[in-house]
């Protein structure tokens, strides 16, 4: 670290005089300091890059904790929508209930008049009908709670609020691609951050794949491969890692490729060498 420190000190005082006929008189002086002092340590373990490293982490747990919660409201949003035009289906079918039941009760007011049926076939059709009837108010008001909700999710006022669907006919579901089920499980919205490049160390293509940071701030990873040497010895080894978390672009295969031809001239250092040999043996 680096720090100064500069002052200035003034001082009068009162002298007498050592020659006849003048009077004592006042003396003035000023000083002035200016100290400095640098000091540097050598980060021989790494405590340094460590917490450099760290404060880069947490930005991306932020990063990753901010998308968490903008997937968790998209999600959200969505299945209240969806809920709405349930919601709404449900009421077009208990009142095209209500319908079927009157036709059968004017059907069985007409029995009863010309005397083909019983009052108790009425009473038990009257039941029929105003059970059907209880049924309209809860799912209306569950609508209106679940489109409020929506009006909120979407930051607008409740009041007035409303969406033009009335049903579920019109939402078409997206097209699942095909693969084993534990491969369409890994495709997840969650995924974050995911990287693929060539590592000249370890003479190995690499695949890294971060999902978004749990509650405690930490990255969760869902696939690290490329971690030994020769691991993953062609491009295609490292696509066919990567092809179940992102869309792999077509070049892809010829960018990774001239990853490697630019580092073809490159030789280990003699710490690389010792580390390699360390970690992985001679």
């Amino acid at each position: 670290g680096v720090s100064g420190d500069a002052n200035r000190t003034k001082t009068s005082r009162n002298e007498n005089r050592s020659i006849p006929g003048f009077p004592a008189g006042k003396s003035t002086s000023n000083s002035f300091s200016l100290t400095g002092d640098a000091s540097w340590a050598l980060d021989i373990w790494g405590k340094a890059q460590d917490n450099l490293r760290s404060a880069d982490e947490q930005v991306k747990a932020s990063r990753f904790a901010k998308e968490a919660v903008a997937l968790t409201v998209i999600s959200g949003t969505g299945s209240t929508y969806f809920n709405v035009l349930a919601l709404r289906e449900r009421v077009a079918i208990a009142q095209a209930n209500i319908d079927a039941a009157n036709r059968v009760l004017s059907i069985t007011q007409a029995k009863v008049t010309n005397g083909v049926s019983s009052r108790l076939d009425l009473a038990q059709q009257e039941a029929q009908v105003a059970g059907q009837k209880a049924q309209i108010p809860p799912l209306k008001e569950a609508e209106r709670e679940a489109r409020y909700a929506l009006a909120i999710l979407l930051g607008k006022l409740p009041e007035g609020f409303d969406v033009q669907g009335q049903n579920l006919d019109k939402i078409e579901a997206p097209a699942v691609r095909p693969g084993l089920p534990s491969e369409l499980l890994r495709r997840r919205p969650d995924v974050a951050e995911a990287a693929i490049g060539w590592d000249r160390p370890l003479a190995t293509f690499f695949f890294q794949a971060f999902a978004t940071a749990d509650g405690d701030g930490e990255d969760r990873v869902l696939e690290w491969r490329g971690t030994a040497p020769g691991e993953l010895p062609t491009p295609k080894a490292a696509i066919a890692v990567a092809a179940g978390y992102a869309e792999i672009p077509e070049h892809m295969a010829a960018t990774l490729d001239a990853d490697r031809a630019a580092t073809a001239d490159q030789v280990d250092s003699p710490w690389q060498t010792r580390l390699k040999q360390r970690l992985f043996g001679p």
